[in-house]
């Protein structure tokens, strides 16, 4: 099965004060709680906006979905996220940070985890984040990764959007395994 490695904030929570301009209209306002474990949310709460019709149409692509967002620091925080959305039980990358100083190197680590599970599983696979691609991930994926893969850059004031999807449904219907 193909998995897709997914970020939360600019993917499935768009920047509220950047505008919204998405396909997507049920987006609700939720305040999520992070626990004081590390990093700069300690103990605040964030507003997030969600749309539960977006999730769903990833789940209807049929992939597995991973978290690979710097959420994954905050396990309590995303599971809250992850069940008003539907996604509960999603696997999360973790990082293995306890000093906190990755925070600081946050996206070049999401590309480091993604290679290492992906080189566990060995199958194609797609990667939709905001940020982290465009910055140095691409690159670090391209060179230690030999199998198909997408990237996917949503534009961070829309979030995912139904052409992503689309182009994300063609990759999986060339790549996925014949039953």
């Amino acid at each position: 099965m193909i998995r897709t490695y997914i970020d939360v904030d600019g993917v499935l929570n768009p920047f509220p004060w950047m505008g919204r301009t998405g396909d997507f209209n049920d987006f609700e306002n939720h305040n999520i709680m992070f626990v004081a474990e590390k990093g700069w949310q300690d103990g605040r709460t964030l507003t997030v906006r969600l749309s539960r019709k977006m999730v769903q149409e990833l789940k209807n692509l049929d992939v597995e979905i991973v978290f690979n967002t710097t959420w994954c620091d905050y396990p309590a925080a995303l599971q809250e996220l992850a069940s008003i959305v539907g996604l509960d039980g999603t696997r999360q990358l973790y990082y293995d940070d306890p000093s906190g100083a990755l925070w600081r190197h946050y996206r070049h680590q999401k590309a480091l985890k993604l290679v290492e599970d992906v080189k566990e599983h060995g199958e194609p696979f797609i990667w939709v984040d905001d940020e982290a691609i465009d910055m140095d991930g691409a690159s670090h994926v391209k060179v230690n990764t030999d199998v198909p893969r997408l990237f996917i850059v949503p534009n961070s004031r829309t979030g995912l959007t139904m052409e992503n999807i689309s182009t994300m449904r063609e990759f999986i219907s060339q790549h996925s395994r014949e039953a």
